[in-house]
């Protein structure tokens, strides 16, 4: 049984500092935003250290949760990210720990947050690179080798969302042992209805009424790999000119991406909605299908979310398996198919069966704990075993 230490008779909070790049509406962030929701506030604080100086999406609604941002600024410069993260660190009261997800980058922060006294640190592999990366610089393998050391040295507590993940940061070797974890971010199932009406939504978002909707959510970055998404609907609609494609997120490619769209001759028949906050809702109410080509991964939320949503999903290869909460929804292609296959695929997507795939899918993620409930009473168990070791 967990227990923590009392003051005056009461448990003692946690004060927890998570740094990230960012706390925008993208899968990480999501999961993070959900775990503070999860957790007593009477039992744990949560800051957040972000980069830079805008304000992210889920910045208000945080902050009215009690949470503090600090800023960082120099997030290019590891000399001054260090001793700006040290200076920020020694002007407030301690953290109990540090819980670092910003991959490579991370062991400068647990640098900081050892100079700066701090002992209980966990760093958190949210990313599988690996397999996109092809051969590293020697400059690269010399940055991993030195971030990888620091990491494994100064972490008290390691975290992956999937065993590929943690060997991409961890190391080749790396297991799930002792004050080591596999924990995928989960999602919030209590979010998720069957039997909703579609018409108000689609009409919301402009769609065509009898369009049958391929989806898409994810931050619109090379990582997500939308130009081959693009081509493969292009091929699509020649097969089923139904189809219209709706891609939820925002990212410094939309202009690009919207240039295909034209040259390829599908403007009119793609949406691109920026930023959503209504993602679960457009997912069960809007979208007939889900297509997830990415290049690399450690396990999407998005995709998580999409199969909840009842939605049957095509997905890449380069994705984990473990990604797949229900497999009779979902199908793996590999990126070095031709887009033609992809395109067959997409085609065949109709909306059938949703509320039996949902329930399903629903059945799955909580026997699996990848609700979000779960995932957060794993974090926990953590910060409780760490302040108490």
């Amino acid at each position: 049984m967990m227990s923590i230490s009392k003051t005056n008779g009461q448990p003692k909070k946690i004060r927890v500092l998570h740094i990230v790049g960012g706390m925008d509406r993208a899968g990480a962030e999501t999961w993070l935003y959900n775990v503070r929701k999860c957790l007593s506030k009477e039992l744990i604080q949560m800051d957040f250290v972000v980069h830079g100086n805008k304000t992210y999406d889920y910045e208000e609604e945080l902050t009215m949760m009690g949470c503090e941002f600090i800023r960082c600024t120099h997030a290019g410069n590891p000399v001054y990210y260090t001793a700006s993260l040290f200076r920020a660190l020694k002007k407030r009261p301690k953290y109990d720990i540090i819980h670092a997800h910003i991959h490579y980058y991370s062991g400068f922060a647990l640098v900081a947050s050892r100079l700066a006294g701090i002992r209980a640190l966990v760093c958190h592999s949210h990313i599988d690179k690996l397999a996109s990366m092809g051969k590293p610089s020697l400059m690269q393998k010399t940055y991993q080798s030195i971030m990888r050391t620091l990491i494994n040295k100064l972490s008290l507590a390691k975290v992956a969302v999937s065993q590929n993940a943690g060997a991409d940061l961890f190391g080749a070797k790396w297991k799930p042992i002792a004050n080591d974890h596999i924990i995928p971010c989960g999602i919030d199932i209590t979010k998720y209805k069957i039997n909703l009406d579609a018409a108000t939504t689609k009409k919301q978002l402009k769609l065509p009424e009898e369009s049958v909707v391929i989806g898409h959510v994810g931050r619109l970055e090379r990582q997500k790999n939308h130009t081959f998404l693009l081509k493969a609907f292009h091929n699509a609609r020649s097969l089923n000119p139904k189809l219209h494609l709706l891609c939820i997120g925002q990212g410094s490619l939309i202009d690009q991406l919207k240039l295909e769209a034209d040259r390829l001759g599908i403007s009119e028949n793609v949406t691109f909605t920026g930023a959503a906050n209504n993602v679960t809702t457009i997912m069960q109410e809007a979208m007939d299908g889900f297509v997830f080509p990415s290049l690399f991964e450690g396990i999407p939320l998005a995709l998580v979310e999409a199969q909840a949503a009842g939605l049957y999903t095509i997905m890449s290869d380069s994705i984990p398996s473990q990604a797949e909460v229900y497999p009779g929804s979902t199908v793996r292609l590999s990126l070095s198919e031709p887009v033609e296959i992809w395109a067959r695929h997409i085609s065949q997507i109709d909306g059938s069966e949703k509320t039996g795939r949902q329930m399903k899918a629903l059945k799955a993620i909580k026997e699996r704990g990848m609700d979000v409930t779960s995932t957060a009473e794993k974090i926990l168990a953590i910060y409780i075993n760490l302040i108490t070791y």
